[in-house]
């Protein structure tokens, strides 16, 4: 990989990460597998006002299942996983569930009657390990299907990547993460 094109612009690189998320795959780029897949992920962003109390660290709720991250002045509330392909539409039924059991455990964390409702694309792969690490290209790295790990993983994958990047060893264990052993 020499250069890139975005859009009217061509951006020359030394070294290119590839963390496109669930779609990357469809790049097609020769010579790299992809297993990727999308998992369907929801979230409810709570406004918090000066008065109400929400948590200052982020709180997972393992017999929920739902993790709960204060994001500036929003509270992150996000949990459930459908396999539908593609199809990033809303399931009333599944946010209403979460919105009242944040409303239980955090009653008084933001203004639940405004919160913003949406669903995202996790990139998964089949085995639930992420792909970090060298492609068949001698420049283009891989930080790639995390799934619902995305937001937990995210600062250790990328101190990884930049310690293989930078040709210094890595602080893990690279037993299956290679891309190359995907």
């Amino acid at each position: 990989m020499q250069a890139i094109e975005l859009g009217d612009e061509v951006m020359a690189v030394d070294q290119l990460v590839l963390a496109a998320g669930h779609r990357s795959a469809q790049l097609g780029l020769p010579g790299v597998s992809l297993p990727l897949y999308p998992l369907k992920g929801y979230s409810l962003n709570v406004p918090i006002g000066a008065h109400h109390q929400a948590p200052n660290v982020s709180v997972t709720d393992y017999d929920r299942k739902i993790v709960y991250a204060r994001i500036g002045e929003q509270l992150r509330v996000a949990a459930m996983v459908d396999i539908v392909g593609f199809d990033a539409g809303l399931e009333p039924k599944r946010l209403a569930l979460m919105k009242r059991q944040a409303m239980e455990t955090f009653p008084t964390a933001g203004d639940y009657t405004h919160a913003v409702e949406w669903a995202g694309m996790r990139p998964a792969t089949p085995t639930g390990v992420p792909l970090i690490g060298a492609s068949a290209y001698r420049n283009l790295w891989l930080n790639l299907g995390h799934g619902a790990l995305g937001f937990t993983l995210a600062c250790g994958s990328g101190q990884l990547l930049a310690e293989l990047i930078s040709e210094h060893a890595p602080s893990i264990d690279m037993q299956g993460l290679t891309p190359r052993a995907a």
